[in-house]
């Protein structure tokens, strides 16, 4: 997750640099087509993040050896205190 959200945020400053500035000092575009551009680029990184993420899902899938093999152990139980396993005594 944190490999998609640096590559997100890597693409959008480097996309959004170089056209955002270049759209602002050039100045023959409005505030409003600059917001779009700046909203379509976090669009598209937006994309890619969910893209990273869903290979990481996948890929960690296939190549999870830790749970492997697990459904036939028994599970960890943990020893009961002694007073629980005495019955309640009556006044």
């Amino acid at each position: 997750m944190r490999l998609g959200f640096l590559t997100s945020l890597t693409a959008f400053f480097v996309l959004g640099c170089t056209v955002l500035i270049d759209q602002w000092i050039a100045g023959q575009v409005s505030a409003i087509f600059m917001l779009g551009t700046a909203l379509l680029l976090a669009g598209l990184c937006t994309g890619l993040f969910a893209a990273v993420v869903a290979l990481g899902l996948v890929l960690s899938m296939l190549f999870d050896r830790h749970n492997a093999h697990t459904e036939n152990q028994m599970p960890v139980t943990f020893p009961e205190s002694e007073n629980s396993m005495k019955p309640p005594v009556k006044r």
